[in-house]
């Protein structure tokens, strides 16, 4: 696994949680400094918040609320 910008680093230097995604390594390279589209984001949104979910439920204090990162 690897952490993956959704806007790619290279295009917009922001390290910004919202921005970090869990990937598949070989997922992440074959991306590269692709921007996904507007229609994939809203596709695989349920999966996007889940990951938040998840990771807040196991990290409570050191996360705040999905809702606060989400564009």
């Amino acid at each position: 696994m690897s952490v993956d910008h959704m806007i790619p680093f290279s295009v917009w230097k922001n390290n910004d949680l919202w921005n970090l995604l869990p990937a598949l390594n070989s997922v992440n390279s074959k991306k590269s400094d692709k921007i996904p589209s507007p229609a994939l984001i809203e596709k695989r949104s349920d999966a996007i918040t889940g990951y938040w979910d998840i990771l807040h439920e196991k990290y409570r204090s050191g996360l705040k609320r999905k809702s606060q990162y989400l564009l």
